[in-house]
């Protein structure tokens, strides 16, 4: 009568065969069988033991690849800083295309990376904004997926700071452009030539 047979988890050695002398019976055939599924089940739990890196971050470098709206929009590249300088603090966007993986992944975060410079008298009363939006590649219509404000108070503002979202967990969406739009500041408080962006970053994990 067949059986079944419960492995267990080790490296079973050695292998024993029945010879030209034994008896052709189940008893030792199970010897056989016995080893060789032990070490099958060995072999699988070691490699069950072996981190998988699923959680990727993709660095973005802003000089490279951003895009304005308008024409009134002069975010430009300050080589005295090494980053992208708001000229204008007129709430206008900069943005980037995000490379994201394929469609199922998520999206779990992003981080935009900001250098602070003082001068001002407070905080703008509009604050420079951060949105993650999903754009459709057959209808170009935009869909904001997650959005950050910078919330940072008066002090840290001006210093080097960051604004960033976590906990979005979007499902990457198949036939979609991801992109990354930095609002300016903008209002009351609001100066040109202190707002710098030098480094963003999307956090994702793959399915």
């Amino acid at each position: 009568m067949s059986a079944n047979i419960t492995p267990v988890d080790a490296f079973t050695a050695p292998v024993v065969v029945a010879t030209d002398a034994d008896a052709a019976n189940g008893a030792e055939k199970l010897l056989t069988a016995q080893a060789l599924t032990n070490r099958t089940e060995n072999n699988n739990s070691r490699l069950n033991d072996i981190p998988q890196v699923t959680t990727v971050t993709n660095y973005m470098v802003p000089i490279l690849g951003y895009k304005m709206l308008g024409t009134s929009n002069p975010w430009v590249f300050d080589s005295g800083f090494g980053a992208l300088l708001d000229k204008t603090a007129n709430a206008r966007p900069v943005f980037w295309d995000v490379q994201v993986p394929p469609a199922g992944s998520t999206i779990d975060s992003f981080t935009v990376y900001v250098n602070g410079h003082s001068g001002r008298a407070g905080i703008p009363a509009t604050p420079p904004l951060v949105i993650l939006q999903r754009l459709n590649k057959v209808t170009n219509v935009g869909v904001t997926v997650s959005s950050q404000a910078d919330t940072a108070g008066f002090v840290a503002y001006e210093l080097d700071h960051t604004i960033s979202k976590t906990g979005i967990a979007h499902t990457v969406l198949a036939d979609e452009q991801y992109q990354i739009l930095v609002f300016a500041e903008d209002s009351t408080n609001a100066l040109p030539d202190l707002f710098t962006i030098f480094a963003i970053e999307i956090g994702w994990t793959y399915p």
